[in-house]
């Protein structure tokens, strides 16, 4: 990484109105991390997507996010792509709206998902990477 031109912590940011608060759900699972790999700066990806990408698991974040968020924006974080693209295809199968976004997708698309999200009572799954 290079030089840091400016820092801003999250608290800072949100008293001084650049972010919303942040309103979290947290899901307790009996998933084991301990064997992920970890390099200092992120996580092994396939070892990550092996332990969260369960079946029995991306129920309860859907069914989580219909009790609790379906009538509210929303950002779910994923393992992968592919874990977002699931879970926002389960949401969906659920009849709320959802969309996942990655970096892999042209800007161009991104910014329609985002802008039609943040738009509307839309509510998105995404994966930032």
């Amino acid at each position: 990484m290079g030089n840091t031109a400016h820092k801003l912590d999250i608290q800072t940011a949100v008293e001084i109105g650049e972010l919303v608060s942040v309103r979290c759900i947290r899901i307790h699972t009996n998933i084991d991390l301990t064997k992920v790999r970890f390099n200092s700066v992120q996580y092994n990806i396939r070892d990550l997507e092996s332990k969260i990408f369960v079946p029995e698991r991306n129920e309860l974040i859907a069914d989580t996010f219909m009790e609790y968020c379906s009538t509210k924006r929303t950002v779910i974080f994923c393992a992968s792509v592919k874990h977002a693209e699931q879970i926002a295809q389960m949401i969906r199968d659920r009849g709320a709206t959802a969309a996942a976004v990655s970096g892999s997708m042209k800007s161009a698309e991104r910014k329609e998902i985002l802008v039609l999200s943040f738009d509307s009572a839309g509510n998105i799954s995404i994966k930032m990477k």
